[in-house]
């Protein structure tokens, strides 16, 4: 334990009451404090009254928190845990491996007490500088790395896909599916595997085209992929490109008709009525607020923060704009119910998913 805690605050999160014991990173006086307007820069430490300092949150982001996917998720799980516990909160957008390293030393040593690293590659970063500042704690998306005070954290994100996968062998009258990714990050691939197996276990006749863009900004290169895939026949895409995204959603409204998709980290129901057929929403929120409330109750352990779709974290929906097969709906629920029992393990490579 790195801090002694003194006051108590109860909260309510996601139907779950949080007793947590606030000092260091806490609130005095009238109790639940405020949250100060965000800021794309690191923000300067601040008090509340009766010299307690108040709870900071930070986000680095890659990319755009308004990409309506990665980016997007990532600023609304940090920014919920962080109004949660009355925190300050900052987060600043990054485009760089230079803006990722000078974004997680300003807020550490600005004395942010929870740093949310939101990306696989981000975490080299956090390495760099976390022994030089013990106090404050490193939470780094889908990382493998975990020390005293940096801790991994892993939305089982395919268990999500598996049920995308499902839904696209379900919904696909050629029989044949893709995973469109941005690069060849390991969270990626683990969602593309479970992916796969999905599609296979729902039709093993389906073929399955897992294909990386190479990029999360490049739209148009996104384009020109997904129209290769739709001009190769096939019929269902889950799209998991963050910004680039947009354009296989531009390809696809090109020949709608043709092709059905199912959007990664977001509902895109209302922007895509006629395109969708299903939505892969990954939340954050309930991990980041699990590490914060760590932290505050001094019980911070590195590496025990993964969340699937029994938790809440990860989860798929069918399209409530397009009429499908009831058989659609039943096989989804079915899957879904064998994740949540245990009775189907998603497979996370290609080596696990040959050898079953």
């Amino acid at each position: 334990m790195k801090a002694t805690w003194k006051k108590t605050l109860t909260i309510l999160l996601g139907g779950v009451m949080l007793t947590a014991a606030l000092s260091a990173c806490g609130q005095s006086g009238g109790g639940g404090g405020t949250t100060p307007p965000d800021t794309s820069a690191p923000a300067a430490a601040s008090s509340s009254g009766g010299g307690e300092k108040t709870c900071k949150v930070a986000a680095v982001i890659p990319g755009s928190i308004n990409d309506g996917a990665w980016g997007t998720m990532g600023y609304n799980a940090a920014k919920e845990a962080a109004e949660a516990f009355g925190a300050e909160f900052s987060y600043i957008e990054t485009n760089s491996p230079a803006d990722v390293l000078e974004a997680v030393e300003d807020y550490s040593a600005r004395g942010f007490d929870l740093i949310f690293a939101h990306s696989n590659d981000y975490q080299d970063a956090c390495a760099r500088v976390a022994e030089q500042y013990p106090d404050t704690y490193y939470l780094v998306t889908s990382g493998n790395i975990n020390t005293e005070n940096i801790t991994a954290m892993s939305n089982r994100a395919w268990e999500g896909a598996y049920l995308a996968g499902v839904i696209a062998a379900k919904t696909s009258a050629n029989h044949k599916v893709a995973y469109v990714g941005p690069q060849e990050l390991p969270n990626i691939k683990e969602s593309m595997i479970g992916f796969k197996q999905g599609a296979l276990d729902t039709d093993p006749s389906v073929e399955v085209v897992l294909t990386f863009v190479g990029s999360g900004t490049d739209v148009g290169k996104a384009k020109e992929s997904t129209l290769a895939l739709i001009n190769n026949g096939v019929d269902v895409i889950l799209v998991n490109a963050n910004k680039a995204g947009e354009g296989c959603y531009a390809a696809g409204m090109e020949h709608l008709g043709e092709v059905l998709m199912i959007s990664a980290n977001s509902r895109r129901f209302d922007d895509f009525p006629e395109l969708m057929v299903g939505a892969q929403p990954n939340n954050y929120a309930p991990g980041v607020s699990a590490v914060l409330s760590d932290i505050v109750n001094g019980t911070f352990e590195s590496g025990s923060y993964s969340m699937g779709v029994a938790d809440g974290a990860i989860a798929c929906e069918l399209s409530p704009y397009l009429e499908l097969d009831p058989e659609v709906s039943e096989a989804y629920e079915a899957a879904k119910q064998g994740i949540t029992d245990g009775s189907i393990t998603v497979c996370r490579t290609e080596e696990e998913l040959a050898a079953r």
